[in-house]
């Protein structure tokens, strides 16, 4: 039976980066796949956030129905416990749930009552499917669509020419503790900024901030964000490599100005099943 893995972490004393508590990771807990609730499959989780009453919400990047779910968990000398505690549908402007292939939900974010959440979008639909762009959305307590965000023209997908890429988009989603801002960014480089990092070459992606505390949100800064070569386990074992990439899976802002960028490696050597993750923390400052 495949099952998908849940981590949590907890903050402890110690020092990681400047200024921001040691993260450790004290257990994970073990889904099946064939897990259900209310109907859709608990997986393809991507973007989380821990609620005031310790509740943890991740959204799903199932495109067919996306939706939220909300998880209870408690730690004791047994282990980590995990349980599906309920299933939101998103919906849209109309207060529907969305059609089919809309949207690809990646981040998640709060600021009080409101809810954020970003798309990569489908930028090569087949016969069916329809074309969107990737955005950022905010959403009521009803989880009905309140606005998307102005997106620069640049992110605007021209395949193999300009914008965004195919599962490239707005992957991360993070609000500043102060309410005020919130940050995304391209995972991977837009077309007309160059290739992705590989084993010697880095690259750049977008990294979008927004102030929040305006109607309707307002972009107010953009940065560069070089995301890094290969690591280390990648370049040493670089003639079993099949295939790899590297890009900005998540951030989570430390304060107005500062964020923990978390970047995700895949990578796959030849005659193995499946692909291996290494991920990796950085602080950043705009």
């Amino acid at each position: 039976m495949k099952v998908f893995t849940l981590v949590f972490s907890l903050v402890v004393c110690g020092s990681l980066f400047a200024g921001v508590p040691d993260i450790r990771v004290v257990g994970d807990a073990n889904l099946s796949t064939d897990t259900f609730h209310s109907g859709l499959r608990v997986g393809g989780l991507s973007g989380a956030f821990m609620a005031s009453d310790q509740s943890l919400f991740a959204v799903s990047d199932d495109r067919y129905h996306p939706h939220i779910h909300r998880f209870g968990f408690g730690l004791s000398c047994e282990g980590l416990q995990v349980e599906v505690e309920d299933t939101i549908l998103l919906k849209d402007s109309s207060d529907r749930p969305f059609a089919r292939w809309l949207l690809d939900a990646e981040g998640i974010a709060t600021a009080g009552a409101r809810l954020f959440v970003s798309s990569e979008g489908n930028l090569h639909p087949d016969a069916g499917r329809l074309h969107r762009e990737p955005s950022i959305m905010e959403f009521d307590p009803s989880y009905k669509l309140v606005r998307e965000f102005s997106v620069p023209e640049k992110f605007k997908s021209r395949p193999d020419v300009s914008g965004v890429r195919q599962n490239g988009g707005f992957e991360s989603l993070t609000v500043t503790p102060s309410g005020k801002y919130l940050y995304t960014a391209n995972e991977y480089p837009l077309y007309q900024d160059g290739e992705r990092s590989d084993f010697e070459n880095s690259a750049n992606v977008r990294l979008l901030k927004y102030d929040i505390s305006v109607t309707p949100p307002k972009l107010v800064g953009e940065f560069a964000y070089k995301v890094s070569v290969y690591p280390e386990m990648v370049q040493s074992d670089r003639m079993r490599v099949r295939s790899a990439s590297v890009g900005l899976s998540d951030l989570l802002a430390i304060d107005d100005d500062r964020l923990i960028a978390l970047e995700r490696t895949s990578h796959l050597f030849y005659g193995a099943r499946s692909y291996v993750n290494i991920h990796r923390l950085f602080q950043v400052d705009t």
